[in-house]
């Protein structure tokens, strides 16, 4: 396989130093080019035509937002690696690229430790870049990636029983787009909670949660420790844990704060364990595009109570890496497209519609 030609574009001389030498370490990685600001990057992107860049947003002359403005005007295969601050304008910042078209985002770290900053940086990069190799942009061709049950066309609603109380949602990898699909779809009179655990650092979930708002006729809040509503979706804060409970008096999210023996913070098999135990066989889970296994643990532990799974078919995921995994477990009893998955929750919980106004 032919290398990736990257381009690096930041105004900072240390970090654009710091992500050649990630690059360099990665054996399908060629850097063929760098820049300071948006306005030489075009100029290199022109000449070059790399397959990656990695883009920092603040920028003079031109920035990372103008920049990606600038590739789907030109309509560019170019995919970019987006480096943000740690703050609330990093995070807002890092949303907009997300809906620019940026594959995927890392944070900038700003430890006083030079040698932690590195170490972070380059984890954050090599698994996006892991990512990004495994994603449909370049994995395209192989007959082992060929997509299940694409066009929906098996599924009957006849089949479907009505009777779901809850919907909770595992997304990693190309999530943010993903789930806006999603919740600007769902019906205005959705009466069961459904809560989403995207993997994202903290103040970034919240960004995610106000942007979806502005997509969805439900209301989309980050969650925190309350009585859960019907109606309502809830996005997990980033670097927390959320889990469900239900008491004589309702059904509850708690968040967890403290270290964990999970991988990630929040996990998706976290809140799907907790789903499983609370509402059993009235709970609906659907493991979407993202790479890695999490979410694998939590399935299993849904369908051991009865509970419903659904998987975002191949051709729709940015990564197909969890999906895939609860599928090849055989524990998906659907694959289903992006656009039909709204229309699935819909279906699955019609018989809450009969229950509105019900505490959940």
């Amino acid at each position: 396989m032919s290398k990736l030609k990257a381009i690096i574009v930041d105004d900072s001389l240390l970090y654009r130093m710091f992500i050649r030498n990630v690059l360099s370490q990665e054996d399908s990685i060629e850097v063929v080019s760098s820049a300071g600001d948006g306005e030489q990057a075009l100029q290199e992107i022109e000449v070059h035509k790399p397959d990656l860049i990695t883009l920092d947003i603040e920028m003079p002359i031109l920035d990372g937002i103008s920049v990606l403005r600038k590739l789907g005007e030109m309509n560019s295969p170019t995919q970019a690696i987006v480096l943000s601050g740690l703050s609330q304008t990093g995070a807002k910042l890092t949303q907009q690229a997300l809906d620019l078209g940026a594959f995927d985002f890392v944070v900038k770290p700003d430890s006083p430790d030079r040698d932690r900053n590195y170490q972070l940086l380059t984890d954050g990069l090599t698994s996006r870049i892991q990512a990004l190799q495994q994603s449909r942009f370049f994995a395209g061709g192989d007959e082992s990636r060929r997509p299940i049950n694409t066009n929906g066309s098996e599924w009957e609603s006849s089949s479907v029983h009505p009777d779901k109380q809850v919907v909770v949602i595992g997304v990693s990898t190309g999530g943010p787009t993903a789930l806006k699909e999603i919740v600007s779809r769902l019906p205005h009179d959705l009466s069961v909670p459904v809560l989403v655990v995207q993997h994202m650092p903290a103040m970034f979930t919240s960004a995610l949660a106000q942007d979806l708002n502005r997509h969805c006729q439900l209301e989309v809040v980050e969650a925190r420790s309350e009585q859960m509503k019907p109606g309502t979706i809830y996005i997990a804060p980033g670097g927390k844990q959320m889990e469900i409970f239900r008491s004589a008096t309702g059904s509850f999210i708690r968040i967890v704060s403290e270290a964990s023996d999970h991988d990630y913070r929040p996990s998706v098999d976290v809140l799907f364990d907790s789903a499983a135990e609370a509402y059993g066989a009235s709970a609906l889970g659907i493991v979407m595009t993202g790479m890695g296994d999490d979410g694998l643990k939590g399935c299993a532990s849904l369908k051991a109570k009865g509970a419903t799974v659904l998987t975002q078919d191949e051709s729709t995921c940015v990564v197909y890496g969890m999906p895939r995994k609860v599928v090849e477990a055989k524990l998906s009893d659907d694959v289903v497209p992006l656009p039909c998955l709204a229309d699935r929750i819909a279906a699955y919980t019609r018989a809450a519609y009969k229950r509105k106004g019900v505490p959940v």
